[in-house]
């Protein structure tokens, strides 16, 4: 993020702890789903970097920080088998 400096506090914390924590992530033993619900905490923040920095953003972010292009992954992950119906959520 030192590339681009026109991010704002909430966005840069927002970030800092979706990325520190995804690094912390186990591979292999956990399941996507375990590893969602551990980190639901950190989908405001998730959500509002999201929203702040939009599309082309976030994808430049995931570029630079392989921790939230992880927790990022797990989410679109999660997304998908809801619309799928592979996951199901109470009504």
């Amino acid at each position: 993020m030192e590339q681009n400096c026109n991010y704002t506090y909430l966005q840069r914390s927002s970030l800092d702890r979706v990325d520190v924590r995804s690094d912390f992530m186990p591979t292999g033993r956990k399941r996507k789903i375990e590893i969602f619900r551990d980190m639901s905490d950190l989908m405001p923040g998730f959500k509002r970097l999201m929203d702040t920095a939009g599309h082309e953003g976030i994808q430049q972010l995931c570029t630079q920080y392989e921790g939230l292009y992880q927790y990022a992954k797990i989410l679109e992950s999660i997304a998908e088998g809801i619309h799928s119906g592979k996951i199901k959520v109470p009504k």
